[in-house]
């Protein structure tokens, strides 16, 4: 059923096909929604309900750590009580291993940004491994772009270069990336991309991508000269980025 739903999210952001039959897509996609909840939410409530009954071990961190991701992607769920009281169960030594750590990095997430709000800032690295600034461009508008390998379809790369030397005097694009670090130096250099390209080599989306609400992936963050939030959105299929800046002054 998830593969089905992943399926339809894949061919309506690539804006394949008439607009009727993107609006019929979106539709069995929110039916497949609609009807795949109520049992995800069940067998969750019943997996949680072991992790609370079985003791802590590597395999039982291991088990955890499949299900904390809904602290990022959903903040209302109410599965986070849940959650966060399985978390309570670890001890120190157990928040001190690596797993642990990027654990408890999910329990302390930023806080979620909206439109009208400050921009969030922090340590990104660019393709040299220097420590790099969203605030070095305040004064243009910035847009980020947070993408990741193998999550990205083909019509944002080229519109996304357009779109930077359209508007190069007026906005930045930056790009910010998902990937270890490993993988994402390895695709640059392979595919040869150009631009801004950033990553805050954190394990998860716990960073800016918690702050800008990165749900979906590619995601777009507008930000004005000002360092005020302008606009968030996901991507919205082939045209979509320069409809979303047409009016930029």
């Amino acid at each position: 059923l998830q593969t089905q739903i992943n399926n339809l999210i894949r061919i309506i952001d690539s804006n394949h096909g008439s607009s009727e039959l993107l609006s019929t897509y979106r539709s069995k996609s929110d039916s497949l929604r609609k009807f795949e909840k109520p049992l995800r939410d069940a067998t969750l409530t019943k997996e949680l309900s072991y992790l609370k009954e079985a003791p802590i071990s590597i395999v039982w961190m291991h088990q955890f750590s499949n299900y904390i991701g809904i602290l990022q992607q959903d903040r209302n769920s109410l599965h986070v009580p849940k959650i966060k009281e399985l978390y309570a169960r670890m001890s120190d030594s157990d928040k001190q291993t690596e797993l642990g750590k990027i654990i408890t990095s999910y329990m302390n997430l930023p806080e979620e940004l909206n439109v009208g709000d400050d921009m969030a800032d922090g340590d990104l690295y660019d393709l040299d491994g220097k420590v790099r600034h969203l605030s070095e461009f305040k004064g243009k508008y910035i847009m980020l772009n947070f993408w990741s390998i193998g999550l990205l379809p083909i019509e944002p790369i080229s519109e996304l270069e357009e779109i930077s030397e359209m508007y190069k005097n007026k906005l930045t694009v930056i790009n910010i990336n998902m990937n270890t670090k490993k993988s994402w130096l390895k695709y640059i250099s392979e595919k040869k991309t150009t631009g801004f390209q950033w990553n805050e080599l954190r394990k998860g989306w716990t960073g800016l991508a918690a702050s800008y609400k990165v749900k979906r992936i590619p995601h777009y963050v507008l930000i004005s000269p000002d360092g005020k939030i302008q606009d968030i959105w996901s991507y919205g299929g082939k045209g979509s980025l320069k409809n979303k800046l047409k009016n930029i002054q």
